[in-house]
């Protein structure tokens, strides 16, 4: 018997490549007929469906995103979900009731692995759900109420989603014998490592550092672009505002050792972590509006390069964001300060919009807490200790006195 010919559909979608595999054409050509529509963004005019499918009110979100000047991420997060939900795309939103959402997020899994997905992406999934609802709502093609639902979403992700892993980041002990142990032939690949970890950038600002932003007089290191999904970019994730971030005494030496490391090994590059293994690349278009020449080094090139040192110094390899997560436990671990302080500061360094985030960042393995804990109590027995050190020294200068008035009676 011959072996059924799968069909594959690709095709780049606001940024997102879709490819999926069907075991039929007909399947097939109704997700091509699904993609195109996301991609213009309305109805073709010889389309025939429904006037308010779930497909456009979907689309009416992504327009709004659009014109707010919203970034490149949170358009491909609104598209997500749209794969898990394609065979609602093409019926009446009003036709949808809140129990056929709520079941349908609670039946979803991964696309390829069939594994169930974790509660955070669930989650995601129930506020993007929520904004088609509320543009629903105000196009006037639906009575659901979008808060209603949106509760039912987010207790079902709550309750079927898997939970998110436990603590990612280095203790300060890995960090210690990582950076201690013998360098590769290629020193800027640990400069990198300790670039991420005193400066709590992400690896997407890193990597779109060139020479140009920093400034050794002032110690000053100007963030304002972003290297993501191949492409260079004016403005950072989320729209965070561009800022200017202290050169410490640690981010002074990295930087002076990779410009030295550069001069030494003749190499002419406008960025900071140039491009290696080999000379000749593609630099980014014209209309991305990239002032460097050149490229810098891959992103997969580094995340292997560093995973390979982590191996070498006896660690578990981890995800290279994770040097941001470290910095962000041990600041915390090691600041004196109260919590509420720390964490604004911590939140400021991070660049996050919201405290909430910040606190989900930090990573307290239980190694973290048995160190913070241990921290808390010796300070708390130093302060014991000087209080009654100050008590003794009271009582002293009492008896001193005792003795004097009893020689001058």
């Amino acid at each position: 018997m011959a072996k059924q010919k799968k069909i594959r559909v690709k095709m780049m979608v606001q940024g997102t490549m879709f490819n999926e595999v069907f075991d039929n054409e007909k399947d097939a050509e109704t997700f091509r007929e699904l993609l195109d529509l996301l991609k213009v963004g309305r109805f073709p005019a010889n389309q025939h469906v429904k006037k308010f499918s779930v497909a456009k009110v979907w689309c009416e979100v992504i327009e709004d995103k659009k014109e707010d000047g919203l970034d490149k991420d949170t358009i491909n997060n609104t598209l997500g979900p749209v794969l898990h939900f394609q065979d609602f795309m093409k019926r009446d939103i009003s036709g949808v009731t809140p129990e056929e959402w709520v079941k349908r997020l609670e039946s979803l899994t991964n696309l390829r692995t069939g594994a169930k997905l974790s509660i955070g992406t669930l989650e995601r999934f129930a506020v993007v759900i929520k904004q088609v609802l509320e543009k629903a709502v105000e196009l006037g093609v639906t009575g659901i109420n979008p808060k209603r639902v949106s509760r039912k979403l987010l207790k079902a992700a709550r309750s079927y989603g898997l939970p998110e892993k436990t603590c990612t980041a280095f203790t300060p002990e890995e960090i210690e014998q990582w950076m201690n142990s013998p360098e590769e032939d290629e020193p800027w690949v640990r400069l990198f490592a300790r670039a991420a970890l005193a400066s709590f950038k992400r690896i997407s600002e890193l990597l779109a550092l060139g020479w140009a932003d920093i400034d050794f007089d002032k110690r000053q290191i100007l963030i304002n672009k972003m290297v993501t999904g191949g492409r260079f970019k004016y403005g950072l994730k989320a729209g965070r505002p561009a800022h200017y971030i202290e050169m410490n005494d640690e981010l002074y030496e990295v930087f002076m050792s990779l410009k030295k490391y550069q001069k030494e090994n003749g190499i002419d590059s406008d960025w900071v972590f140039h491009l290696v293994g080999y000379q000749k690349a593609r630099e980014y278009p014209p209309e991305q509006g990239c002032p460097y020449r050149g490229r810098h080094i891959g992103r997969c090139s580094l995340v292997r390069r560093v995973k390979s040192d982590m191996k070498r110094a006896g660690l578990v390899p981890k995800k290279i964001h994770d040097l941001r997560r470290t910095a962000a436990s041990i600041f915390f671990l090691e600041s004196p300060l109260p919590y509420k302080e720390t964490m604004l500061m911590l939140q400021k360094k991070l660049n996050h919009a919201s405290l909430s985030s910040t606190e989900k960042y930090i990573s307290i393995s239980s190694e973290f807490l048995a160190m913070k804990m241990q921290k808390a109590q010796d300070e708390r027995r130093i302060k014991e200790l000087e209080a009654q050190t100050k008590v003794l020294e009271l009582q002293a200068k009492i008896r001193e006195l005792e003795d004097q008035l009893r020689s001058v009676a």
